[in-house]
Formats: structure tokens, C-alpha cells, sequence
């Protein structure tokens, strides 16, 4: 019999030709590692320099998707969580959604994923999320009215992070939808799945630029609590100090 790693190997190998065609297959370099898988590949990213990480999940009903959130968590590089329903995105126009709250970690995620966008010819648009604070009524104005001003000052801020983009304003769908249960991360599902988004785009969000290794509460939201595909885009020039003090 051959060893478990060759046996591994072999079965990769003949998903990888069995799945793709000839002409989509990049090179490549399968390894088979022993260990903590979160160990491993927090090591394995930092060594090789990796990009980006591209890590499966399980449906909520399957399985805790541990390693997947922690990876999404740690790791230095940009993170991809991809589900079994991006199976939809093969056979339909790709579509994706950048959350958006006006911050660094966002420029850099809208960026990216314009990029994506001029290389596949995808659809985009931005979102973001909105809510009137608690101490609305000593202002004398109604939340409606309050939701309003907040909307427009929303509508303000894309204009500038758009326009420090260097993007075109009116080339892409832009959403603002009205928080009223303080659960951001649902509202950011809720319009991925009316959109009909195939990938959600997020920026690790930080105190400091070193922090922006850690994923903020609403991304940690989106991939433990949803079964949305997404990509989180990090600083990986930031990060590269903090991961190996981690690791090590």
C-alpha cells in the first residue's frame, strides 16, 4: 500500500483533472502536511508568502467551521471562505458586493474588488449599513427624519472614499440599508441575498494598522454565522510583524 500522504495526494490530483478543464489548471504545488491543520497552514502561509488564502466551509448544519474562522482570523494574507453555493456563480453572471463603512480597510477592499471586476467583467456594487444613534430625539427630529440625515451623510462619505478611488461614481449599484436591530452583519446578508451577490467583499478592520490582522466583529459575524461566500482583504504588509510574533 502507498503511504497516506501519497494516497491524499493522488485523490487531490484527480479532483484537480477531474473538475477543471485542461486550460484552467494553474500551476500548482500539492502538499500534504501533518499537524494542527491551523498551526500548519498559519506556517505555511508566512513561509511561501502567500497572497491570498482560499479555505472551503461547511454548511452551518455540518459542521462548526472552526479552522475556516480561525484561519479568516489569523492569518496575515487576504482570506477567500467559499461555500457550496458558489457552485451558482458558475453557470450566471458573477456578481459581487463590497461591504462598505468608510474606513482604510474598505478602501482597500473596494480597490480589490475592482480589480476583480475589470478581470472577469463582473458585476459590482457597493453597501453600506446605517443607523440612527440612540440620542436621535433630543435633536427634535423623528427617526425617520434622523434615518434620513444619517442616509445622506452615508451617501456623502461613498462620494469621497469613491472619488480618493479614483473610481467612477455612477459605473456601479450603490445600497444603504437602515440597521434598526444592531445586527449589521445580518443586514449585510439579507442584501447579498436580495442582490443576488455571488462573493461579499470586507476589509479586516483594526484599531491600528498591526491589528488589521484580526477580523472585525462583523466580518467574524459573516463567516461563523452565515453560509455566504467571502473574501476579506488584509494589510498583509502590516501584518507581517504581529504573525510572527504569534507563531512564534
Amino acid at each position: 500500500l502507498a503511504p497516506l500522504d501519497e494516497n491524499i495526494h493522488h485523490i487531490i490530483q484527480e479532483q484537480i483533472s477531474t473538475n477543471l478543464a485542461k486550460d484552467l489548471i494553474p500551476d500548482s504545488e500539492i502538499l500534504v502536511l501533518d499537524g494542527n491543520p491551523e498551526e500548519v497552514l498559519l506556517k505555511e502561509v508566512n513561509i511561501k508568502e502567500i497572497d491570498l488564502l482560499v479555505m472551503g466551509k461547511k454548511p452551518l448544519d455540518q459542521g462548526t467551521g472552526r479552522t475556516a474562522r480561525r484561519m479568516a482570523n489569523l492569518a496575515q494574507c487576504s482570506v477567500a471562505i467559499i461555500s457550496n453555493s458558489f457552485q451558482k456563480a458558475l453557470n450566471t453572471e458573477f456578481a459581487m458586493m463590497v461591504s462598505v463603512d468608510f474606513n482604510e480597510s474598505s478602501l482597500n477592499a473596494t480597490k480589490t474588488a475592482e480589480m476583480i471586476r475589470n478581470a472577469n467583467d463582473a458585476k459590482m456594487l457597493r453597501h453600506h449599513v446605517y443607523r440612527v444613534p440612540s440620542g436621535y430625539h433630543y435633536s427634535g427630529k423623528s427617526f425617520d427624519e434622523f434615518a434620513e440625515i444619517m442616509k445622506k451623510n452615508a451617501q456623502e462619505k461613498m462620494m469621497k472614499m469613491v472619488d480618493k478611488a479614483k473610481l467612477d461614481p455612477d459605473k456601479y449599484k450603490q445600497v444603504y440599508t437602515l440597521d434598526k436591530n444592531n445586527d449589521t452583519a445580518k443586514n449585510i446578508g439579507q442584501t447579498a441575498e436580495k442582490e443576488e451577490v455571488h462573493l461579499i467583499v470586507v476589509g479586516s478592520k483594526g484599531r491600528t494598522k498591526p491589528a488589521s490582522i484580526f477580523l472585525g466583529s462583523t466580518a467574524e459575524q459573516l463567516v461563523t454565522n452565515t453560509d455566504l461566500n467571502i473574501l476579506i482583504i488584509k494589510d498583509k504588509k502590516s501584518n507581517l510583524d504581529l504573525l510572527s510574533y504569534l507563531i512564534d
